[in-house]
């Protein structure tokens, strides 16, 4: 077994410690433990000749294995007539293939005791299973067939227009929340590929055809660009074997590399919306719902792990600073409030996010957090609060690495979007290095510049009219 479990005994050291500093004096002192040298996860890398990476880490607890496919492609490669398209797809990949029909590849993992599903993101999109390790060469053929041999069927796509389109409506045109979601990022990254909507936009999802997602599919669906993450009671060389017998027959694709080049130029998502200001939606929530977005920081950079910190130290606990001035306070004004650090491959936001209650006047909120955001850096952070919430943060943080499926969804992010599954020892690195003079600093840079949009919506909003 990897070097993980002993984890949770020392950060008990760590919080035990912490504690007891904090009880004699609240001056910061430095972890008496090296956080970069608790997390060792041995994992074997291979790179095929057709482009193909694969990650291996043996763990032998169980005789289960994780399989997780990340495919470097998601909706900020998609043009303005195809949003969506890689979101149909993830849908349509489990619909069929050239050696596994519709419902073979689902009863297939289910009938053996695991489990599957999918995700889709602006930037990647990430096909899982969890099953007995006796099935491993069975989904390295279906995964195979799924990259290579994928079969659309006018029916099942038809049904899955269906699907997605009511998909949609229960995600954004009936959520409050959701419609104000998809707002606010329309408006924080309008001009940009990020502004935009990861399951697409109404009027590209009913005009797609199965040959426009076919050449969606043809373009990017490639050895050359995906990674493959097996965790689990497997030995890594018999692993590679597989795989290399299995997809080492695919050819590499050139298809999507200018695409690629000309997608991830950094100027595209430099923020070049209209801010400072607000906007005020419609809906049918009987009390405000409120979101209030800053520019933020993109995912490889020291800034975006400092803002995780900044986030939960505002509103990750009851005893958070927004929690209790805006919740638990003397005279509450809301039912909920978060602090939200959203860090994308090219660039980030950092937003409130609040439900109010029936009795506070919105009014009277969004002037409160017009100011507050000017002042938070300063009174809103401690180094009380700091301690409390890294403590918080790397417990939630090696949580993750607990199971098969979460160690493969841990490294595969970081190889698949940072070119690094060792990412996270530079991470631990932050914040094992982190005082309160950065994350005040980090904290300026989000809300100095006074560039900010805020949304509301709720049923005494003036309708828009069509």
């Amino acid at each position: 077994m990897y070097r993980i479990f002993i984890l949770f005994m020392t950060l008990q050291l760590i919080v035990s410690c912490s504690q007891v500093t904090l009880s004699n004096s609240l001056k910061q002192k430095q972890q008496v433990v090296d956080l970069e040298k608790l997390v060792d996860i041995p994992v074997k890398k291979y790179s095929l000749d057709n482009g193909l990476t694969l990650l291996v880490v043996e763990n032998n607890a169980l005789p289960i294995f994780s399989y997780y496919t990340f495919y470097n492609v998601g909706g900020r490669y998609e043009s303005g007539t195809s949003t969506g398209a890689t979101h149909f797809l993830e849908h349509l990949m489990f619909k069929g293939t050239k050696n596994y029909p519709f419902g073979i590849f689902d009863s297939e993992i289910e009938g053996n005791g695991g489990n599957t599903n999918a995700y889709t993101t602006f930037d990647q999109t990430v096909y899982h299973e969890s099953v007995p390790v006796s099935q491993l060469d069975n989904i390295i053929k279906m995964e195979v067939d799924r990259m290579s041999n994928l079969v659309i069927k006018n029916d099942l796509f038809e049904k899955e227009r269906a699907v997605i389109l009511e998909e949609r409506k229960m995600r954004y045109e009936n959520s409050p929340s959701g419609k104000l979601y998809l707002t606010m990022m329309q408006s924080m990254f309008e001009g940009t590929p990020y502004g935009g909507s990861v399951i697409g936009e109404a009027k590209n999802i009913k005009e797609f055809t199965p040959k426009i997602i076919m050449d969606f599919y043809n373009k990017f669906y490639a050895p050359n660009n995906a990674v493959v993450v097996v965790v689990g009671d497997v030995k890594s060389d018999d692993v590679y074997e597989s795989v290399k017998k299995q997809y080492g027959i695919l050819e590499k694709s050139e298809k999507f590399q200018k695409i690629k080049e000309q997608r991830d130029k950094k100027e595209l998502y430099t923020f070049r919306g209209k801010y400072k200001r607000e906007i005020n939606q419609w809906s049918s929530s009987p009390t405000p719902v409120l979101m209030m977005g800053f520019k933020g920081f993109d995912l490889n950079i020291r800034e975006a792990l400092v803002a995780d910190i900044l986030m939960d130290m505002l509103s990750g606990s009851t005893n958070s600073y927004l929690m209790q001035k805006y919740v638990h306070g003397k005279r509450p004004k809301m039912s909920s409030i978060s602090a939200n650090n959203y860090n994308l491959k090219m660039n980030g936001i950092f937003f409130f996010y609040a439900q109010l209650l029936r009795k506070a006047n919105l009014n009277s909120v969004k002037k409160s957090l017009k100011q507050e955001y000017k002042t938070i850096c300063e009174k809103g952070l401690n180094v009380r609060a700091m301690l409390r919430t890294k403590n918080q943060f790397l417990v939630h943080y090696f949580e993750e690495i607990q199971t098969n499926a979460g160690v493969a969804q841990f490294v595969g992010v970081r190889e698949s979007m940072l070119g690094d599954y060792e990412h996270y020892k530079k991470e631990l690195k932050v914040y094992n290095e982190l005082t309160l003079d950065e994350v005040r600093n980090v904290c300026h840079k989000i809300f100095d510049t006074n560039e900010y949009i805020l949304l509301t919506t709720w049923n005494k909003n003036p309708r828009k009219k069509k």
